[in-house]
């Protein structure tokens, strides 16, 4: 992948799951790392459920390898996006690819 295409900055949060103290799992989201990647959008759709319109975005993110799975999220202009499917080229140092959808 060349460089010069990962003009987008994007921030990578872990995923941690922590018991409070009545026993409920309690989901946290922590800042691990802000990457450079390139962004395109897959798909763009819109529901109408209940007399309430959804939105659901499908991005695409390309960028360097970095420590993810698919728990983790991905922030990109102020969105929060779930993972949805990652793929990686070559070895542990190659290109990835990440899936990821947004509710709008």
């Amino acid at each position: 992948m060349r460089a010069g295409r990962l003009t987008e900055s994007i921030q990578i949060y872990s995923y941690t799951s922590t018991q409070d103290s009545y026993g409920q799992e309690t989901k946290t989201y922590t800042l691990t790392s802000t990457v450079r990647a390139e962004v395109k959008t897959l798909s763009e759709s819109e529901n109408e459920n209940g007399g309430k319109i959804d939105g659901k975005s499908v991005y695409q993110f390309y960028l360097r390898y970095t420590d993810i799975n698919k728990k983790d999220r991905i922030t990109w202009n102020g969105r929060d996006f779930e993972i949805i499917e990652i793929i990686t080229f070559g070895n542990r140092r190659g290109d990835m690819k990440i899936k990821a959808a947004t509710n709008e």
